[in-house]
């Protein structure tokens, strides 16, 4: 019983374990950027202003979606989504290491994303 018990220990931790450690994949399509300000609806990432699309998401460095007013008011690194009219159809909050990771692209000053 307790070799049993053990074993069904250490699966269960390997298990919960196994997602932390692979991190988040983001969709091809996702852009990296920084957040500089916000006031909701309205999201300025880089050098650009956008508006977050009816049923956008904000999900934290924990996967979990949150609602705008939690989004820090600091610069925040992201990775972003854009809907087919160009408004913010998610946003990623990302880690450090995720940041590290996926770093943001070097663009001019006043350069538009593409």
């Amino acid at each position: 019983m307790g070799k049993t018990l053990s074993a069904f220990g250490l699966l269960a931790l390997l298990l919960w374990l196994g997602p932390v450690e692979a991190g988040r994949e983001f969709p091809q399509d996702a852009r990296r950027g920084t957040i500089k300000s916000h006031a909701s609806p309205y999201y300025r990432i880089d050098h650009r202003t956008y508006r977050l699309s009816a049923g956008g998401r904000i999900f934290n460095e924990h996967n979990t979606i949150i609602v705008p007013v939690s989004l820090p008011h600091r610069k925040t690194e992201v990775m972003y989504r854009l809907d087919t009219r160009g408004e913010l159809f998610a946003i990623w909050v990302l880690t450090r290491e995720e940041a590290a990771l996926n770093p943001a692209p070097r663009t001019a000053p006043g350069a538009q994303p593409r």
